[in-house]
């Protein structure tokens, strides 16, 4: 039967119609698997070296033990992004003669082939080989990998399990990404040591061998949980989320106020909220709002500070540029709807303008607590911030409409390059080069607050004319509003 189950799944890949049309991009998504398998295993290899140079205070076991919950959280957050769910390919087989229980073992079974799956192996092999092994033996590096292993299977099924309901409610998700920041923050400024908690968890497989069958067993359990509540909901209707009510996506009475414009800008929410690839927009938007923290807290980007302001452009204008680029291609799919509705252009433009433009500020008010590394970080984001609303919200409106490509709404949102083409590319130029063409004469001569001073005053000029960009823009979608919706039929 499972010989059966994998001939049909191998079949089915290479029969796809789709398969064949994105056949350079799997071949080009199965390259990088494999180089980020390399990768891992390069990485693992070298892994004591590089603990010996950041923490050469610290043994390397104790060193990599503190950090490997961290590694686990990281390894949350990237499974719930990048991780599918297999429930759906079992559909096809529910009419016929063969029992439920082996079709979930075989969809259970086959999830587990993953290249997520052999990243803890390929990263911390070598590791226990070479430092793990000559210290605790044999029996205690094994008992530490399996243990490891085991953590990654079980939140392989965890996320099986969680993932619809993280995806539908994102605060759950947010609400976990916020406890693993707090806790590092904590750490960090040595208020609670939950590193001490991860080397005392993970020291215990090295001085304890049998207390990893205490993280096998959690593997098996969450398996037969996932085995128990795919059997009791295996048929597709029985996995639709059922909502009583839909007042979160059905209503934004605060925008009413605002007339057709605040109608507008509660459709496009309604759009956003209720799709999956317009939504993991939203939710990557938010999750790099914390992008400063890779950069502010770094003595090196101090230094050469000038990268500061990518880094503002960037978190103050995220939402616009990861939603914007897109700007029509999500109505692709009903664009000549759009064209023959009574509605005024114009209108349609500036309630796109003015949702860009909420999002930007609330991400520059949010911005405001990197003033915690220094009040030149927020003078450097309201430099980028009005440039922003100024100049760059125009632009990638502008160029979003230089031949879109329409967007599935309903397709997934990972490893989804739908919709992409060169507008896509050109955005980079007056979001970055343009910017940067201003201000780093200044301060490559020390004189980097006047360059944000007129940064500042290009981008409040371009506020104050923003009517008449957003003439401009309503002219160029009217003259090319046929041979968009052309563009739009012919995909």
């Amino acid at each position: 039967m499972i010989k059966a189950l994998l001939t049909h799944q191998i079949r089915q890949q290479l029969r796809s119609p789709i398969w064949a049309k994105n056949l350079l991009a799997n071949i080009l998504l199965g390259f990088a698997s494999i180089l980020m398998a390399i990768y891992a295993l390069m990485l693992g290899i070298f892994l004591p070296e590089l603990f010996e140079r950041l923490l050469p205070d610290l043994d390397p076991v104790t060193a990599l033990n503190r950090y490997l919950l961290y590694y686990f959280a990281l390894e949350f957050m990237m499974r719930f992004f990048l991780q599918k769910s297999p429930v759906m390919s079992i559909n096809p087989y529910l009419h016929l003669p063969i029992t439920k229980s082996k079709l979930i073992h075989f969809m259970l079974g086959k999830s587990q082939v993953s290249v997520f799956n052999l990243f803890v192996v390929l990263l911390f092999s070598p590791y226990a080989v070479r430092i793990i092994a000559p210290e605790f033996g044999n029996i205690g590096a094994i008992a530490w990998l399996a243990g490891l292993f085991s953590i990654s299977m079980s939140l392989h099924f965890l996320l099986l399990l969680l993932k619809k309901k993280l995806t539908e409610q994102p605060i759950y998700f947010w609400g976990t990404l916020i406890v693993f920041t707090a806790l590092y923050g904590l750490d960090y400024f040595e208020i609670f040591a939950f590193s001490t908690i991860s080397e005392s968890l993970f020291s215990g497989l090295l001085h304890q061998p049998l207390w990893s069958g205490v993280t096998v067993l959690g593997w098996v359990m969450l398996y037969l949980i996932n085995f128990r509540f795919y059997v009791a909901n295996i048929y597709p209707e029985e996995l639709v989320h059922k909502q009583k009510d839909q007042k979160i996506t059905s209503s934004f009475a605060f925008l009413n106020k605002f007339g057709r414009i605040g109608d507008l800008i509660g459709l496009e929410l309604k759009l956003i909220l209720r799709h999956k690839r317009p939504r993991n927009a939203l939710v990557m938007s938010v999750f790099f709002l914390f992008y400063g923290l890779i950069f502010y807290p770094t003595d090196t980007y101090q230094e050469a500070n000038y990268i500061f302001l990518f880094i503002g452009l960037f978190i103050t204008g995220v939402f616009f540029l990861n939603y914007g680029q897109f700007l029509l291609s999500w109505e692709g799919s009903y664009f000549d709807g759009i064209l023959t509705r009574k509605l005024d252009f114009r209108t349609y433009l500036e309630a796109k303008y003015y949702l860009f433009l909420a999002t930007s500020t609330l991400a520059f008010i949010l911005s405001l607590g990197y003033g915690w590394f220094g009040l030149d970080i927020v003078w450097m984001n309201f430099a980028a911030f009005l440039y922003n609303i100024g100049i760059n919200i125009f632009m990638v409106m502008r160029i979003a409409m230089y031949k879109p490509k329409k967007i599935d709404l309903n397709k997934r949102a990972i490893f989804n390059y739908e919709g992409t083409g060169a507008a896509q590319y050109l955005i980079i130029i007056p979001v970055v080069l343009v910017p940067y063409a201003i201000y780093l004469p200044f301060a490559l001569t020390g004189l980097g607050n006047y360059g944000l001073a007129i940064l500042a005053i290009v981008g409040l000029v371009g506020f104050f004319m923003r009517e008449r960009w957003l003439d401009v823009l309503t002219k160029t979608f009217i003259h090319n509003r046929h041979r968009i919706a052309g563009g739009f039929r012919a995909q």
